[in-house]
């Protein structure tokens, strides 16, 4: 008698491009953890050195671990294809220079397991400095204590993006990353939130965000444009409340404030007070 294959609770996808320094480093830390029941779905996204052969020599290791390579389709291709190859329970994202500190695992499977009806779950984390310095990554009030999020916390200036895990039916859906969504992350929260998932916040910092030098220098303004034109798709999905459009709207009008005032001619006073930098 034949019987179905028992998926893994949690399918775990890195898209990676020419990631060979780090990404040893990322599949290391999902070997580390104290929940066994995963699989890791890589997507070498057409990489010209050695993070394909690398990828491949853990998977050789372990059958947890599946690696798929195609020609380069920049992020949101891989992270979607990552979706479309996942078989688990739970898609956990993880970046092929960050790291899942031990727990990570074993303490979303309680949340969601505290909740049932918990279809997303971010988690606090540390940002790892250059330097060697570990900063709490957030540290608003809202995100130090258990809390559950809605589309409207989200438009008010709580958002919440990359160590977050979601059920497969949030990536059923939302369709999963949206094509042009140059924050694709924060976008599918957006989204998924509109279409009334249902949000769970751990505070417990169980993550490394990993910023390099280059990382930390990103050009703010294109992170600015980055959200105007994701609350400007999400305005046109007809998915919000009017309230929520409002909202969206006074958003958009302070993104653009900082866009206007951040050059130096409007002197650095005023732009530290417009982008709420002290």
């Amino acid at each position: 008698m034949s019987h179905a294959p028992v998926l893994p609770r949690f399918s775990i996808l890195m898209p990676a491009y020419n990631a060979s320094a780090t990404i040893g480093r990322s599949i290391e830390s999902v070997l580390g953890q104290t929940f066994a029941d995963w699989e890791l779905v890589i997507i070498d996204d057409g990489s010209h050195d050695d993070t394909l052969k690398t990828a491949q020599s853990y998977a050789e290791r372990d059958e947890r671990i599946r690696v798929h390579s195609g020609p380069h389709r920049g992020l949101v291709g891989a992270r979607s294809e990552s979706m479309r190859q996942a078989c688990g329970e739970l898609f956990a994202r993880l970046d092929s220079d960050d790291e899942m500190l031990p727990e990570y695992l074993s303490r979303i499977d309680a949340i969601f397991r505290e909740h049932p009806d918990a279809q997303i779950v971010s988690t606090n984390g540390y940002q790892a400095l250059p330097d060697g310095r570990l900063v709490e990554y957030y540290r608003d009030p809202v995100f130090q204590k258990v809390s559950s999020l809605t589309v409207t916390d989200m438009l008010s200036g709580h958002l919440f993006g990359t160590s977050t895990v979601m059920s497969r039916d949030v990536y059923e859906l939302t369709g999963g990353p949206r094509e042009g969504a140059r924050s694709e992350d924060i976008d599918l929260w957006f989204r998924a939130l509109a279409h009334g998932a249902v949000h769970y916040h751990l505070p417990e910092p169980v993550f490394l965000y990993h910023q390099s030098a280059e990382s930390m220098s990103k050009n703010a303004a294109a992170v600015w444009r980055s959200h105007i034109e994701i609350l400007e798709n999400l305005i046109s999905t007809g998915l919000l409340s009017p309230s929520d459009v409002e909202l969206a709207r006074k958003a958009i009008r302070r993104y653009r404030l900082r866009l206007a005032v951040r050059w130096d001619l409007w002197g650095t006073p005023l732009r530290r007070f417009a982008t709420g930098v002290r």
